[in-house]
C-alpha cells in the first residue's frame, strides 16, 4: 500500500492508500477498497419492507502515467481508451477486440496497459 496524491471520479483531488495491482514503467494501476455505511431505512408501512444499516464493500481503480497523480478509471473500454493518444488506441482497440476483454476484472485492466507498454518499447526501439 501508498499513500497517495490522486483524482476521484468527481475530479477532485484526494489523499489516501492505494494498492498497485499492475506497475510497468510508463503506467501503474492502483486499487482502493473501501467499506461505506448505508443508513438504514425504516418500513413506510407496516406491509413494506425495513432496510438495516449495513456496509458495502467498494473498489475503485486507478492509473498513473509517468510522474502524473493517479487518475480514477471505470471498467469500460472507453474510459479506458482516453489514457492512449490516438496512434497508441488504434492498436489497443485491436488488442481488445482480438483477445476478446470485457473488463469484468481488473486483471483486464492490467493486460491492456501490459500490451500498451509493450508496444511502446517496441515503438521506441523501431524509432531508434
Amino acid at each position: 500500500m501508498v499513500y497517495k496524491t490522486f483524482t476521484d471520479a468527481k475530479e477532485n483531488v484526494a489523499t489516501g492508500y492505494l494498492s498497485p495491482i499492475y506497475e510497468g514503467d510508463r503506467y501503474v494501476i492502483y486499487v482502493r477498497k473501501m467499506k461505506i455505511y448505508k443508513e438504514g431505512k425504516a418500513a413506510k408501512t407496516s406491509h413494506g419492507t425495513a432496510f438495516p444499516p449495513r456496509f458495502l464493500d467498494k473498489t475503485e481503480y486507478y492509473v498513473t502515467a509517468g510522474k502524473q497523480n493517479p487518475q480514477h478509471v471505470n471498467l469500460r473500454k472507453k474510459e479506458v481508451l482516453a489514457f492512449f493518444d490516438s496512434a497508441e488506441k488504434k492498436k489497443i482497440e485491436s488488442f481488445i477486440r482480438d483477445k476478446g476483454l470485457k473488463f469484468e476484472t481488473p486483471y483486464d485492466l492490467a493486460k491492456v496497459f501490459e500490451h500498451a507498454e509493450q508496444i511502446t518499447s517496441t515503438g521506441m526501439a523501431s524509432g531508434q
